[in-house]
């Protein structure tokens, strides 16, 4: 047995206010160290607020609990119920015990649930928003054991992160990954409030064994509209009927039997800052030590990477010939010659305006500008250079012209277009604070098809004038907790993070250049931009350098490597996760280099020779430790010191 020690439990409530929380005291619970199961449960939970409860036409009353059971499933209709009855009602319905430890503490928070149609395990995911679940099961005995319930940072209970350790990892379980509840979340910046959804549109996604014609019978009786589809995922928008509450109609949705998954319709925005000040020409190579990887490689035009933003004006003279083109279509002929989906769909596509011209058509330019940071053409006497000189850019225009706000379902688009044209690196400077499954789920296929995304970890600056922990007010997609995704933060000349620059030890994984970056504009000019949106786009071009050396790469190889070889800096520690900030340089290294290649310059003579001395010395150079098991390590002890300094002396010699 070994003892587990939690945080201050804050109770879950939904009144006439909306969301709340409570806090309760500490406990220590024993919990059995073999079958114990901690499942991080981000909710799925309907914490309606008052007048849109299901539960209003009945009896809205505090400690109103209506349970049904039939063919092994639950309906549960709850309102400000202690967890501990809920727990023990659904045990008198079932017959499978639900066994808490014996103290209550932990167990008497006030909850409110609706659900209908689902499985125990599926009730218990459900109950509350960031609350951690410890229990075993016996199915022998049909039996659940919970031993502690609380809430937690991100679903993360306290015992398992080390102390001065963040860890950013999936939860134990990677199916179902639900949404936080359907409230009117409101995102900050600046202290400008922005309306986290949608209002009056759902994202409904339909069962496997969903009927069309129930389907259409259902969206007919609610008055909805459907209006678009995304077949890869089952997923429908839908424009609710005027006069129709967001909330009810998700509870209609949700017991009809025939969606998976329904949700409000997330907004998204554009995640850069105004510029006050220009600090001279693309200073953030030299930052992030771009020169070091470009000894390596500037890139291949087979690597493709997806900018999902405002379009891209892809007839710059410093983008145009790095433009991805869509070789299996017949340029101008009205037709889909490669029956994707999308007509003469030549550069992409534009899913906010639906057309085959995915320009740019934001007047700040936001979109041509992170495609300059990725993939600007490099020496060619004009202009800048990009991280990635030779890689491809495919621009996915999500933001309508004259928009100020990007709809979740058309990043969806873009996401499943990136995964069937090809691409391996997907940039996303762009985020909110509502949580969408749908878009959770989108991303998910990107892991899936190996595929990494880099994301902004978002400029939420408070009404204080501070940034946002996005370990405590998480910012999306950059916040989805999927080991494909890297979230980076902004930094600016003094090496430290931007003023406006989100942060979080566990959710944002490290930080790039993000102040007064110089690339292209759309008159075919250059401007200067900050924001996290530009430091996203140093990284994943980064990425597209990697893959141009190592193709058969997944993310989980990319991140590992870029995080792993960070430059750490005592003013990022407990900031973010790696404690640093990008290095390409490091990073192109441990893709893998010449054994002995002690300076990461892709060759081997006196220089490595001098520098493993000095490192054996213990007075070495800047060196990057993850390089040596890249085979820069010549005798296989995983440290550098006279052997490779004599390989590279004797190299130099040529014998």
């Amino acid at each position: 047995m070994r003892t587990m020690q939690t945080r201050n439990s804050p109770g879950l409530h939904c009144d006439s206010k909306g969301f709340s929380v409570s806090r309760k005291a500490r406990k220590t619970t024993a919990v059995g160290q073999n079958r114990t199961l901690l499942i991080w449960l981000v909710a799925l939970c309907l914490l309606l607020p008052s007048g849109n409860n299901p539960l209003a036409s009945t009896s809205q009353v505090d400690g109103s609990l209506e349970i049904g059971f039939q063919s092994g499933r639950l309906t549960i209709r709850a309102y400000k119920v202690p967890l501990y009855r809920l727990l023990g009602e659904i045990t008198n319905r079932t017959g499978v015990v639900i066994r808490t430890a014996e103290s209550s503490s932990g167990y008497n928070e006030i909850v409110s649930l609706t659900a209908a149609n689902v499985t125990i395990e599926e009730a218990l995911k459900r109950l509350s928003a960031h609350r951690a679940f410890v229990y075993t099961y016996h199915p022998e005995e049909k039996v659940y054991v919970l031993t502690e319930a609380g809430v937690y940072p991100d679903g993360v209970h306290p015992t398992q992160v080390p102390p001065g350790q963040a860890v950013r990892s999936e939860p134990v379980l990677k199916e179902n990954v639900a949404a936080i509840p359907s409230v009117p979340v409101q995102t900050i910046s600046k202290g400008v409030k922005r309306p986290a959804y949608f209002p009056g549109e759902l994202l409904v996604q339909l069962r496997t064994d969903a009927d069309a014609k129930d389907v259409a019978a259902l969206h007919a009786a609610l008055g909805s509209k459907v209006l678009s589809r995304v077949p890869t995922l089952r997923l429908e928008r839908i424009r609710l009927r005027s006069g129709w509450n967001e909330e009810k109609a998700l509870a209609r949705y949700q017991s009809s039997g025939l969606v998976e998954m329904a949700e409000r319709h997330a907004r998204r925005y554009i995640n850069v800052t105004p510029n006050d000040s220009f600090f001279g020409l693309q200073w953030g190579h030299t930052a992030s030590r771009s020169s070091g990887g470009w000894q390596f490689t500037t890139g291949n035009t087979n690597i493709v990477v997806a900018v999902i933003d405002t379009g891209v004006r892809y007839q710059h003279p410093d983008l145009a010939s790095n433009i991805w083109v869509n070789s299996n279509e017949i340029p101008g002929n009205g037709l889909d010659d490669d029956a994707n989906g999308y007509v003469d769909d030549i550069r992409g596509w534009d899913f906010a305006d639906y057309d085959a011209d995915p320009a740019d058509g934001d007047p700040g330019n936001h979109g041509t500008h992170v495609a300059g940071i990725i993939g600007a053409r490099g020496n060619n006497g004009t202009g800048v250079a990009g991280v990635a000189w030779n890689v491809k850019i495919m621009p996915l225009k999500v933001l309508p012209d004259g928009g100020d706000s990007i709809a979740s379902i058309d990043v969806i688009n873009a996401i499943v277009y990136a995964i069937e044209n090809g691409a391996r690196v997907v940039n996303c400077s762009f985020g909110g604070g509502g949580f969408s499954s749908s878009e959770h789920l989108a991303f998910t296929l990107l892991r899936n098809a190996g595929v990494l995304a880099v994301c902004s970890a978002g400029n939420g600056v408070d009404n204080d004038g501070n940034p946002v922990d996005t370990d405590l007010t998480p910012h999306y997609p950059s916040g989805y907790v999927l080991e494909n995704i890297i979230s980076v933060a902004a930094g600016n000349q003094s090496d430290g993070l931007a003023g406006f620059s989100n942060f979080g030890a566990a959710s944002v994984d490290l930080m790039a250049p993000g102040v007064s970056i110089l690339s292209t504009v759309n008159n075919s000019g250059y401007g200067y931009k900050s924001g996290t949106s530009m430091s996203a786009p140093f990284v994943a071009g980064v990425a597209g350098l990697m893959l141009s050396r190592q193709p058969g790469w997944f993310y989980s190889e990319l991140k590992a490597a870029i995080l792993n070889t960070a430059t750490r800096l005592p003013a990022l520690s407990g900031k973010v996760l790696s404690g640093g900030k990008l290095n390409t340089h490091f990073a192109l290294c441990s893709t893998g280099t010449a054994a002995g290649d002690v300076t990461c310059d892709n060759t081997v003579g006196d220089a490595d020779s001098v520098a493993a001395l000095q490192i054996a010395a213990g007075a070495g150079p800047d060196f990057c430790v993850a390089c040596v098991s890249a085979g820069i390590d010549i005798n296989g002890d995983n440290k550098i010191g006279l052997q490779e300094a004599a390989y590279a002396t004797r190299k130099e010699a040529g014998l």
